[in-house]
């Protein structure tokens, strides 16, 4: 849901400078008040992100994806999200407390929506 409420922000904010440039130009409701335009292109970045959040609802999520077929199978996927000066002492307590366990994906970000998974 965030990944596309984020790119559903920008498009707004890209859409709302349009409008408000357009607006600036043409005038059509006369001249009005510099927060007008401030006010459009935030409502229309609002939009965005909001009408983004629907489209992330009804999709599924892009990192948990690469495993879909493993999850329909009956497998069961565990996410760790740690620092990076973590990552030996989880795998540390991984390896003895759930040896049954695989490293299958690691993300170089701590967490960002927009960016995707390495398959190990």
């Amino acid at each position: 849901v965030l990944r596309y409420a984020v790119i559903g922000a920008i498009m707004g904010f890209i859409v709302g400078l349009l409008v408000a440039g357009v607006m600036d130009i043409t005038k059509p409701f006369g001249a009005v008040p510099s927060i007008v335009y401030y006010a459009v292109i935030g409502a229309l970045t609002l939009f965005g992100a909001w009408e983004g959040s629907f489209t992330g609802f009804s999709n599924e999520n892009k990192k948990i994806s690469l495993f879909h077929n493993e999850i329909e199978s009956g497998k069961y996927l565990i996410l760790i999200y740690a620092r990076k000066e973590m990552e030996d002492i989880i795998k540390t307590v991984m390896s003895t407390k759930h040896p049954e366990a695989k490293l299958v994906a690691e993300d170089e970000h701590f967490y960002n929506p927009l960016t995707g998974l390495k398959r190990v």
